[in-house]
């Protein structure tokens, strides 16, 4: 999904220093790069290839030796697909434990950090977070840099907090570093932010970019990802005032940003935005490509399915994802591309997200 501007390539160049990870070259490579960045999450190739053993002291780690093969300088690049993507999930309703979400359904978010369908890399091992509300006046707020599906932590906080709003990320990097400060979701105030997605070229965009946002928001970003600065750069233009004409700033500062480097500055995206009262759930793709987002039947609908879950979750609940869980995935509905779910006072609004 992540259209790259390619001209003239040194021979030799190492694909993760392309200005993304490529994902379209040939069935044959398309399958090799898959299986390298799947094989990157797992963290645990060091040293395993030249004369070093172990992590130590001289020869390159495997992954390196892997995503160094030479690129010819007329292969054209355009047109090629990003490949990794994170999986999320958002609830608001009746206060529930969050593993009632998070552990006990059919393909869990935990089951997609590892399996995931609707992606090309079916793995998210670059870390995990959880953002709840509780009666505290801010939210909770817990991130890892350990993959979700090994790390009995995450099991024994899912199991014990009980909210009546919360959201859950597991991360595929792409090329912001592993480190627990760029694990979703990202806190200020009141606010919770999460996404999956990425700003096209960011790299080139990343100094232009920061310098938007405004000094009262600048010193409390943490990271180095994009996701984190698109938070801040709608919270500068307004988020906390109106959350949609904040995002719809995001984007227009980021395509301006693109088009005055030369670049596209094309972005997708799923993003969960809440202030503990309403949810925000935005999918768009400023070239008409968005990451899936899928939002849950309705209470009545699901108790009609399944009479065992009456009064699990309130009167009220819905839940947006990535990728649908459960018994009956096939009762969750597709969130239609460029546009907003809007969850509040026990109602849900589907309105169009356009940004000109």
């Amino acid at each position: 999904m992540n259209p790259i501007k390619g001209t003239e390539l040194d021979p030799g160049m190492p694909i993760f220093s392309l200005p993304c990870n490529v994902g379209r070259f040939g069935a044959l490579w398309d399958k090799a790069v898959e299986w390298i960045v799947s094989i990157s999450s797992l963290h645990n190739l060091v040293g395993a290839c030249g004369g070093g053993g172990g992590g130590g002291g001289g020869g390159e780690g495997l992954l390196d030796c892997l995503v160094s093969f030479p690129f010819h300088k007329n292969y054209n690049f355009q047109n090629l697909n990003f490949i990794s993507m994170c999986r999320w999930l958002a609830y608001t309703g009746g206060p529930i434990l969050m593993s009632e979400l998070l552990i006990k359904p059919k393909d869990n978010l935990i089951h997609q950090s590892l399996h995931a369908k609707a992606m090309r890399t079916p793995t998210n091992g670059d870390g995990y977070g959880l953002g709840w509300y509780d009666k505290q006046p801010y939210p909770g707020l817990f991130r890892s840099i350990r993959p979700a599906w090994n790390d009995s932590n995450l099991h024994d906080l899912a199991k014990h907090i009980e909210s009546p709003l919360f959201m859950s990320h597991v991360r595929a990097s792409s090329l912001a570093p592993i480190q627990e400060t760029n694990c979703h979701p990202f806190r200020y105030d009141k606010w919770l932010f999460m996404h999956n997605g990425q700003i096209a070229q960011y790299e080139l965009l990343r100094q232009a970019l920061l310098a938007k946002i405004s000094p009262e928001f600048f010193n409390d970003l943490m990271g180095s990802t994009d996701s984190e600065v698109m938070f801040y750069l709608a919270l500068t233009y307004g988020l906390e005032q109106d959350v949609t004409s904040g995002m719809a700033e995001m984007v227009k500062v980021v395509k301006a940003a693109g088009k005055k480097a030369g670049v596209s500055g094309d972005l997708w995206m799923t993003i969960a935005i809440s202030d503990g009262e309403s949810l925000w759930c935005f999918r768009y793709g400023s070239d008409g490509t968005c990451p899936s987002l899928y939002i849950s039947p309705s209470v009545d609908e699901l108790t009609r399915l399944n009479p065992h879950v009456e009064g699990k979750f309130g009167d009220f609940a819905a839940c947006i994802v990535s990728e649908p869980i459960g018994d009956y995935q096939e009762t969750w509905r597709a969130v239609p591309e460029d546009s907003v779910v809007v969850v509040s006072n026990e109602s849900i609004e589907i309105r169009d997200f356009k940004v000109k």
